[in-house]
């Protein structure tokens, strides 16, 4: 991503974006324990990617301001006030890799060959000395943006007359803008703790201190957000208050990323403790990623930058199988699976060998369309011949047109239920299986 392309990049980023990036990008190498050439240069360049973050951070956060408060149309950001100073900082960085690095190539300052990259961006990069350092980082911290921030809240933001709305749209701003800065103040001393000698850690550990502005962000969100009784959720169950996605203007699913610790991001944004916990764990996507990116030394996490998923190519039939001792007279099944990448191509066929009995299934496309998780019911009732546990069902799926990739086996779960003649619960278990191409 070039750096002059950074107004139409950010055009459609919204206030969280600034939430979504982070410093700490210093390629630390080895931890001397004096300042050496090396050392010298990774310490400016750690501070002036931050710098550059930090600013991208306050500009963009900004600009979203003046969208809730009337004073810039929505999708305007970064205005041009805000673009100038990005591309300012943008050049510091560039002036600082010259000015304190000289002719240390990227094998002195313990580079990788080329930039990890994030989010299959920036990775092309090849390191030869600190002014690639430098592109990279600002590649990298663009990329976080483009690719979080524009599908988290891509300027659908608006000034509205409904004073709740503004409050909740100023509030998640403020918090994420203040849980960014906390991010990247850890990742920064931790950065410059390694690059000075004074901790052999090869991890940064910025959770731990992080926990309560994590927790404030939240409450925060849920207070401005939660209608009468500013909590997320509420007491008045029967009559909700809390301001929907839709409402404030983001998406339906939170971004697909997983962060470096294994947690998966893109859960449907249904409730207000969701949209909460999506600001967060989009920020810790950003923050650890661009800071792997950063220090070589720690590593990068496959969650930054993986391979591309394999097409979906369809078509795709799984067995449905459950266990459970006993002979039953009704039986349901509820399979998830992957919306996103599939869909129910026929009905489900009975594979149970009752004929006599009533088998109908239920389709359940969860909002938005093609959404994380739909649901397939299957349900059989038998008075007359009873249901034993073996293979019950097999259903068949196609890709979606604009499918996210090939269905793997942790895209599918299953749950079921069944009682026997009298009604009584049984307990049972089911499995879903691929059925191999012949």
């Amino acid at each position: 991503m070039k750096t002059t392309e950074m107004g139409r990049t950010h055009r459609r980023a919204a206030r969280i974006v600034g939430l979504l990036t982070i410093a700490g990008f210093a390629y630390a190498g080895v931890a001397e324990a004096g300042l050496s050439a090396a050392a010298r240069c990774n310490s400016a360049l750690a501070k002036a990617s931050g710098g550059y973050a930090q600013t991208v951070s306050k500009e963009l956060a900004k600009c979203e301001q003046n969208v809730i408060k009337g004073k810039a149309e929505s999708g305007s950001c970064p205005d041009a006030k805000a673009a100038g100073k990005i591309e300012g900082a943008a050049q510091k960085l560039r002036d600082a890799a010259t000015k304190s690095c000289g002719v240390l190539s990227g094998g002195d300052l313990g580079m990788p060959a080329t930039c990890p990259g994030v989010s299959g961006e920036c990775d092309d990069i090849v390191l030869g000395d600190a002014t690639d350092a430098a592109e990279c980082a600002i590649c990298t911290v663009d990329a976080v943006v483009a690719g979080l921030s524009d599908g988290l809240l891509h300027g659908a933001l608006v000034q509205s007359d409904d004073k709740l709305l503004d409050s909740c749209q100023t509030t998640i701003s403020k918090a994420g803008s203040k849980l960014a800065q906390d991010w990247n103040k850890e990742y920064t001393k931790c950065a410059d703790s390694r690059i000075k000698g004074k901790t052999q850690d090869t991890e940064c550990h910025p959770a731990e201190a992080l926990a309560g502005s994590v927790a404030s962000l939240s409450t925060a969100i849920c207070k401005a957000c939660g209608g009468v009784d500013e909590v997320c959720g509420g007491f008045f169950e029967e009559l909700p208050t809390d301001l929907t996605a839709a409402a404030i203007g983001l998406p339906a699913v939170c971004p697909a990323v997983t962060t470096p610790d294994g947690s998966d991001c893109d859960v449907p944004l249904t409730n207000l403790q969701a949209i909460a916990d999506c600001v967060a764990c989009t920020a810790e996507f950003a923050a650890e990623c661009s800071a792997q990116n950063g220090a070589s030394v720690l590593g990068v996490s496959v969650n930054c930058n993986p391979a591309p998923a394999a097409p979906c190519v369809g078509p795709y039939t799984y067995n449905v199988t459950t266990s459970f001792s006993g002979d039953a007279a009704g039986l349901t099944t509820r399979i998830n699976y992957p919306g996103a990448k599939l869909q129910l191509s026929s009905a489900p066929t009975n594979e149970s060998g009752i004929s006599d009995g009533l088998f109908i299934y239920s389709n359940l496309d969860v909002a938005p369309v093609g959404g994380a998780e739909d649901q397939l019911s299957i349900a059989l009732i038998s008075t007359s011949t009873p249901i034993n546990a073996s293979l019950f069902a097999e259903a068949s799926f196609q890709c979606r047109p604009d499918s996210a990739g090939a269905p793997i086996a942790d895209d599918f779960s299953c749950t079921a239920e069944a009682s026997d003649i009298l009604g009584n619960p049984i307990v049972i278990s089911c499995s879903v299986e691929l059925v191999p191409a012949t």
